[in-house]
């Protein structure tokens, strides 16, 4: 655990006054759009963070999510919203989740995002684990889903694949193996094998199978040079930098707190940032994208919020604070910067969530602090 630097807690606190304020009115706006539509992925996030601080919105939120999720799961011969126009799922489709969640059709890229199927069936667990009910509806869309997850191993190294479209951060059109991706779907089977570990099914030794083959071709794949790295794309190629979603590693129970880990996390703060704050990506990525959409001059509040979360559950409080204090003056803009000037006319499109993150994160940081 790093040792709190006091002068950077108090800036922290202070600059968050007005943030931790609007907590419940920020509460009552998501509970208000999860009625309409969601973000699988974003949604997962936030109730990650609101369940140690705040167990009764997380219960009322998460119930209704999950209820909405179970009814969201792709069948063969669902219709749905293609990216290309409509169509209709077929058999590889089966068992996995969409991007976002809503009322009518379903809306999702021309791939099913792999990442959102790990986020839909992280929520769904998560929940059963913390009310202790798993009935046979949840037990049948876990497992299909899990069986979605198994084969989007496409080549059969033990981790999945994926397409540049399925990204999160689109803008970095990774393809092939992600170290987000992968931490994702080890942090899901993680959480399947807790939930199924006292039953009596051959399922339990086929987790246990997928985890020890997951984990050893993360070390193997993914481990370089003291750190994780991005991605192997589909011909082999290992892209060799950080981006800000690498924390993900650090959410697993396998890594969380380890040795690797922290180095790892640690290396990222001091690659990703820049004088104006943390970036979505390390500065030598190939610029492919417009100047105006490079993601190395990108600062974006909302994933700096994820990334200080994922800094304080692996005890690097310090740090959090740190990451944190470099966007609370600017936490209603998504800052990108040109010749070295910023500009920040563009507007945070989460920024409810990235509030109810900075608060749950200063909770947590709080609360761990004093007990520990």
């Amino acid at each position: 655990m790093e040792d709190i630097d006091i002068p950077i807690y108090r800036e922290a606190m202070d600059k968050a006054e007005q943030v931790t304020r609007r907590y419940m009115s920020n509460i009552r706006s998501i509970r208000r759009r999860v009625e309409k539509s969601f973000d699988v992925r974003i949604i997962n996030i936030l109730l990650n963070t609101v369940i140690e601080v705040d167990e009764i919105n997380y219960f009322n939120i998460a119930g209704d999510v999950v209820k909405k999720l179970l009814d969201s799961q792709i069948r063969e011969g669902d219709e749905f919203k293609h990216i290309n126009g409509y169509t209709e799922a077929d058999e590889a489709l089966e068992g996995g989740f969409p991007t976002v969640v809503g009322d009518g059709l379903t809306s999702i890229s021309k791939y099913l995002d792999v990442d959102s199927t790990c986020h839909a069936l992280q929520t769904i667990l998560g929940y059963s684990l913390a009310t202790g009910y798993w009935d046979n509806e949840m037990k049948e869309a876990v497992e299909k889903g899990v069986a979605f997850l198994f084969r989007r191993d496409i080549n059969g190294d033990g981790l999945l694949e994926q397409t540049g479209e399925e990204d999160w951060i689109i803008e970095l059109g990774r393809e092939g193996s992600t170290l987000y991706t992968n931490s994702m779907y080890l942090a899901t089977l993680e959480t399947y094998y807790r939930a199924i570990i006292d039953e009596d099914s051959k399922d339990r030794f086929i987790v246990r199978e997928k985890l020890s083959r997951l984990i050893d071709s993360i070390e193997r794949g993914f481990y370089l040079g003291g750190r994780y790295i991005d991605a192997i794309s589909t011909t082999g190629a290992k892209i060799v930098r950080h981006s800000i979603d690498n924390w993900f590693i650090g959410q697993a129970l396998t890594y969380r707190g380890s040795d690797k880990a922290i180095s790892h996390l640690k290396n990222m703060v001091n690659t990703l940032r820049s004088k104006y704050g943390y970036t979505l990506t390390e500065a030598s990525i190939e610029n492919t994208w417009s100047r105006r959409n490079r993601v190395d001059n990108v600062i974006d509040p909302f994933y700096t919020s994820i990334f200080s979360y994922g800094l304080s559950i692996n005890k690097l409080y310090d740090s959090s604070l740190k990451v944190l204090n470099t966007i609370l003056d600017n936490i209603d803009k998504k800052i990108y910067i040109f010749k070295g000037t910023p500009s920040r006319n563009t507007r945070n499109r989460h920024l409810h969530e990235t509030e109810v993150i900075i608060t749950a994160t200063l909770r947590t940081i709080t609360s761990k602090t004093t007990s520990e």
